[in-house]
């Protein structure tokens, strides 16, 4: 990690005053530590005319942060906690109400606090990374709103369902913090759940059976809760002084679901965890392996076959940019705060473009870290190229060979109008081979949307039903649909600039057969007429369903929970 090493040196020069490490903009009464009522009449009265709102928020996990009094549109809330792409769900609990000056203003302990606080963050987490996109992000669920949930069960744990069209936080009990932990209090978890909404409108393909595609989820949804921490400038401050400067020491942005994770860790039977105070570090020196190579468990200090254990990899060198970024930054001339909020919308920007152009069904490290790079060249021009390539080496995530391939011959291929399908058919028919397309190859299910290049990306899907064997039991006679695909990256003149081939190859076809087989193993494969139990929606990961001719798929249910 030699790239985030000795910024404190830098960082120290700037340093001129004491920032407070818990991160308040109001005094202790108005933290909402106490039950003392908030005096809304000392608060300034919002304008006829004013378009935003006044609501009581934590800007980060509550174990490290007070309640804050922030703004927000006015539009993006309304009178009903609801906007034009999420609303508040709470069949528990009566819906808060804005004051005369449509201002939410509660306590923290009250669960409407927690219905606003949920919904606010879960709101400028989207409208955060929809902005880093660079276009309009729909759902992957029929409905045009999300809904947030922030009481949704009794638990320790929180979900993004496509199902259900819903982020859902759970809540519990904690003897050894004396509280309730609502986890729609959290910042990183509300974040964190919402990045998995998002990446599920982006690339729908991505909630299926191989664990590194699953992973590249987690490590998107917890690289996201650093994004939005970055974003306020209390919590940068407050970082900073707790790491001086050095990103290498841990800090409330290194930490994930900090409150959650001293909860766990105190409760369960494992006494050498007490002190731990986070539930996962974006701080480690984790490498790529195979992850089918892995223990389907390993502890904190060790990889396993897991999504949110083998994420990791590919967060831990997202962090490491971001600070190679903020330690250029610090060189230009900029103070710690600027260089380190800039550093994360930089990179926000980067990742966030770079998935979206990763192939549409199966990713994997090598695909995020090779479009990162080009995403860093159409935009910076490869400014930051070098100490990227460096940190996937490193974590060998890529190969020289792969950042070699990236110079990779584009066919001369030019059309008329990208957004025709039928012409790019028709080029594929003609250039397929050019693009490594067998013989034979059959796509389907063509779109096209706008790009990064100025132009339109054209994808075109293929699939086969391979066959499950007797070692999955009960489901030997079920298959498993196997899909791949072609992007074709066109620029603002019809001139085919890049593309990309997900092949359905035996590689593929083993990752998706060992993600089944795990889960039929242990028993989370739903069968026959039954529905799904919203009250343990966590239970199952497959459920057997037949097609119109009576033919068994195991079909992937999308819902990704957060531990």
């Amino acid at each position: 990690m030699d790239s985030i090493k000795n910024i404190g040196a830098v960082y120290s020069a700037y340093q001129t005053s004491f920032i407070p490490t818990n991160i308040s903009t109001v005094d202790k009464k108005e933290s909402f530590e106490t039950n003392d009522a908030v005096n809304i009449s000392s608060l300034p009265k919002n304008k006829e005319k004013n378009e935003t709102v006044k609501i009581t928020v934590l800007p980060q996990d509550p174990s490290v942060s007070s309640v804050k009094i922030a703004e927000i549109p006015k539009n993006m809330i309304g009178s009903k906690i609801e906007g034009p792409k999420m609303y508040s769900i709470d069949y528990n609990n009566p819906k808060a109400i804005p004051d005369l000056d449509g201002n939410y203003i509660y306590d923290i302990g009250l669960p409407q606090f927690d219905q606003v606080n949920s919904y606010a963050t879960a709101y400028k987490t989207f409208n955060m990374l929809e902005s880093m996109f660079g276009k309009s992000v729909d759902w992957a669920f029929g409905n045009p709103r999300l809904g947030v949930n922030p009481h949704k069960k009794e638990g320790m744990n929180a979900y993004y369902s496509r199902n259900e069209a819903s982020v859902n936080f759970f809540y519990f009990n904690s003897e050894p913090l004396g509280k309730t932990v609502q986890t729609s209090q959290s910042t990183d978890i509300v974040s964190h759940e919402v990045g998995h909404a998002v990446l599920d409108g982006i690339r729908p393909g991505y909630l299926g059976w191989d664990t590194e595609t699953m992973s590249v989820h987690e490590a998107l949804a917890d690289t996201t809760s650093l994004l939005f921490a970055l974003h306020d400038e209390d919590t940068v401050k407050a970082a900073l002084l707790q790491n001086g400067g050095n990103m290498e020491t841990p800090s409330i942005l290194s930490k994930v679901g900090e409150e959650f994770g001293i909860a766990l860790a105190k409760s369960d039977n494992n006494p050498n965890n007490d002190d731990k105070d986070y539930l996962r570090s974006l701080i480690n020196n984790f490498k790529y392996v195979d992850p089918s190579t892995l223990p389907q468990r390993a502890d904190e200090d060790s990889l396993a076959n897991e999504s949110h254990s083998f994420s990791r990899v590919l967060s831990g060198a997202n962090y490491e940019i971001v600070s190679s970024f903020y330690s250029s930054n610090l060189k230009s001339g900029m103070t710690p705060s600027e260089a380190l909020k800039k550093a994360g919308s930089d990179f926000g920007e980067l990742f966030i473009k770079a998935v979206g152009n990763c192939p549409d069904y199966q990713c994997k490290y090598k695909d995020v870290a090779a479009n990162l790079l080009k995403a860093d060249k159409l935009l910076n021009g490869g400014t930051h190229a070098e100490d990227i390539k460096q940190i996937f080496l490193e974590r060998n995530i890529l190969s020289k060979a792969d950042i070699s391939a990236l110079d990779k011959t584009i066919p001369s291929v030019k059309a008329k109008d990208p957004s025709n399908i039928s012409e790019i058919s028709s080029i594929l028919a003609k250039h397929g081979k050019n693009f490594g397309v067998e013989d034979g190859t059959s796509f389907s299910m063509g779109s096209a949307s706008d790009n990064i290049y100025g132009g339109k990306t054209v994808s075109l899907s293929c699939s086969e039903d391979m066959p499950l064997g007797k070692e999955f039991g009960k489901f030997e006679n079920c298959f498993v649909k196997v899909k791949g695909g072609i992007r074709l990256d066109f620029d603002k003149h019809g001139k085919l600039v890049d593309f990309s081939y997900d092949k359905i190859d035996d590689a593929k076809r083993e990752d998706i057969r060992e993600g089944v087989l795990i889960a039929a193993k242990s028993g989370r494969i739903l069968e026959g007429n039954s529905t799904l139990n919203e009250q343990d929606p966590m239970r199952w990961v497959g459920q057997v369903t037949p097609d119109r001719s009576g033919k068994k798929f195991i079909e992937r249910i999308p819902v990704i929970n957060y531990f």
